[in-house]
């Protein structure tokens, strides 16, 4: 649970059973447990892409390319989910930015041509993030298609891409699923669109989401969100739907 405090500006340790931490931005208590490791490939695959991009930052950027990700950085506060304005150093921006596209490779909707997200290195030279996602809803499941529609919160302002990322099937009555997520698929998205639609393929579950191919009456939990070519990335969406 995450909080604010009047008395507090950081809080750490255990409590009974609770503990409490702090990261940037912001403060939580959770139950007190032991902490697990499962070393799932999901999360080697995040591990691996964060740990290889701050070796980039140090290794392969150059110091002009790192300080224009400070620069960037410093224009471009997000959002933490507290809703309070966050800024992020270079090097976590550049990481946040670059994650998403060291970790997925996607497919074109026929499932024949990979498009491999390239690394973004130089640093966005318009301050900002990437359009948000106002509405975005899943549709239909026949033959083994399932959809994706999802309108804009302002036209695109550059060339980019819709990248949804799919979870696991979940209950119907659940109403929050925190991850873990792998690439569905991306739709390219043409400066000054307002909205998207992509309709991929799922029949072949070796290039969709981890052999899960969903049914009517699933409920699929998925987040979407928004690529500029340039780097810049949008907040992203998140819900569960019911396969119809």
């Amino acid at each position: 649970m995450k909080f604010k405090s009047p008395v507090y500006s950081q809080v750490s340790g255990s409590i009974g059973g609770l503990t409490y931490a702090h990261t940037a931005g912001m403060m939580y208590a959770r139950a007190r447990s032991t902490p697990v490791n499962p070393n799932t490939t999901r999360q080697l695959g995040v591990r691996g892409a964060v740990t290889a991009l701050a070796a980039r930052w140090n290794q392969v950027l150059t110091q002009a390319q790192r300080d224009g990700w400070i620069a960037y950085a410093a224009a471009s506060p997000i959002t933490n989910k507290l809703g309070d304005p966050l800024t992020l150093s270079g090097q976590q921006m550049y990481i946040r930015c670059n994650a998403i596209r060291a970790q997925v490779t996607a497919w074109t909707s026929d499932f024949t041509t990979p498009v491999v997200f390239a690394l973004v290195d130089d640093a966005p030279t318009t301050p900002g993030l990437a359009v948000g996602i106002s509405s975005m809803a899943a549709f239909g499941v026949t033959a083994g298609v399932i959809g994706f529609s999802a309108n804009l919160a302002a036209p695109m302002a550059d060339d980019g891409d819709l990248v949804v990322q799919i979870g696991q099937l979940v209950s119907g009555g659940r109403s929050y699923y925190r991850g873990p997520y792998q690439l569905g698929f991306t739709a390219a998205v043409a400066s000054a669109a307002t909205s998207a639609v992509a309709t991929p393929d799922t029949a072949d579950p070796e290039v969709y989401w981890a052999g899960v191919v969903p049914s009517a009456g699933d409920f699929v939990a998925w987040r979407g969100r928004i690529l500029y070519d340039d780097g810049r990335i949008g907040p992203a969406i998140r819900a569960i739907s019911e396969m119809v």
